[in-house]
């Protein structure tokens, strides 16, 4: 009986993985992603594969993101509110590692987010400046350590620390963390980035995209994207875009979602101050040159998909798990074009529609974790009770 059963599953997951080919391919004419791919992640991760983890306060990396998006949002002058109270993440923290008395006998070698003093059992044995460079120390070898301990400060990031190798590596899960009031407790492990740079200041990747059809000084990119509109002109050039062809030719900008503002970038090149939410492109300068758009995609893979007779139907999916993906950013967030922000009621179909298409279980986890960290003691989740009740039911 239990080896039939086996069988029976075996059966099953062989099915649902041939419906699923059958579905990815036979939905392919329906595609308009340009980094669409339902084999691996697109673009690739900027993160490294089992190598050893950094390590943060629980939910400080989330709350200091979300803090970061709240703050792009306002340069971007959207014209949207944000209620709610939500929770800025400790400048003053301290990360400790308990031991059983061992002794050791390399280098200590580590990289921090913040200034700050090294403690062996209780007792200063080291103090750094603010860069997060590598470090290293020397530990008397006839020392016997049963605690080790980080307090770090910063001026406005959260404090973070990596150790790669060795007896104290923070791949370790014994570590733990504390904040002012917060009691001791376990560290939160975040990926290395190819970058180098600390996790918290990961940018996505972004894909040069040029204009698909030019009518004029209107360009149209073929699809909706999120990204930095850059131009080569010698004079600051005016633009105007639109998800409609008739939104970006509205250049007295009558309704001005998002800010238009062109900065310079390099010798002669102009790029928009903060990422735009667009389709269409109104340049009001006579064959600019080098038109494109960096557009930013969060690494998504297309696990799921749907096809039916129906072609339109097989459409109208393909153009919904796309809006989703441009919603995929540090959080699953409203829109690229409204607010970009994560809110709980939209959160409890979005991860849904998510479990289906790209089945990122990570994205969900930040956005839970970023919504529910502030509490809903005093302040409901985004100022309204319904929504403290669908982050619970989420």
């Amino acid at each position: 009986m239990r080896s039939l059963i086996l069988v029976l599953m075996l059966l099953f997951v062989v099915v649902q993985l041939l419906a699923q080919s059958n579905a990815h391919k036979k939905s392919g004419f329906a595609i308009i992603d340009p980094v669409y791919h339902s084999d691996k992640q697109s673009p690739e991760s900027n993160l490294k594969v089992d190598a050893v983890s950094w390590i943060y306060g629980p939910a400080e990396l989330e709350s200091w993101r979300l803090q970061a998006l709240r703050e792009r949002k306002d340069i971007a002058e959207l014209k949207v509110g944000y209620p709610g109270d939500f929770h800025q993440a400790y400048t003053k923290a301290s990360f400790r590692l308990r031991l059983n008395g061992q002794k050791i006998t390399n280098p200590l070698c580590f990289r921090a987010v913040g200034k700050g003093k090294v403690y062996v059992n209780d007792f200063l044995i080291f103090q750094f400046d603010g860069n997060d460079s590598v470090r290293s120390i020397s530990i008397p070898s006839n020392r016997s350590i049963k605690e080790l301990r980080f307090e770090l400060t910063t001026s406005a990031e959260p404090p973070a620390l990596l150790i790669t190798s060795g007896l104290f590596s923070t791949s370790n899960a014994q570590w733990e963390w504390k904040a002012e009031t917060e009691n001791w407790q376990p560290a939160f492990h975040f990926a290395q980035t190819l970058s180098d740079v600390p996790p918290h200041l990961l940018e996505y990747s972004t894909v040069i995209l040029k204009p698909e059809i030019k009518d004029g000084e209107l360009y149209d990119f073929g699809r909706e994207l999120f990204g930095y509109i850059s131009i080569r002109n010698s004079t600051k050039p005016r633009i105007s875009v639109g998800e409609s062809k008739v939104e970006a030719l509205d250049t007295l900008n009558k309704v001005l979602e998002q800010s238009l503002e062109m900065v310079p970038s390099e010798d002669e090149i102009w790029k928009s101050k903060s990422p735009l939410a667009f389709r269409y492109l109104f340049v009001d300068v006579k064959n600019a040159n080098d038109i494109q758009c960096n557009a930013i995609f969060y690494p998504a893979c297309y696990k799921g998909a749907f096809a039916c007779s129906d072609s339109l139907l097989t459409r109208i999916w393909m153009s919904s798990a796309y809006t989703l993906r441009l919603c995929m950013n540090e959080f699953l967030t409203d829109g690229v074009k409204r607010d970009r922000l994560p809110w709980a009621g939209d959160l409890a179909m979005s991860m849904m529609a998510n479990a289906y298409s790209f089945g990122d279980a990570e994205i969900v986890r930040r956005s839970l974790t970023v919504l529910g960290r502030a509490g809903i003691k005093n302040t409901d989740i985004n100022g309204t009770i319904d929504y403290s009740l669908w982050w619970i039911i989420s």
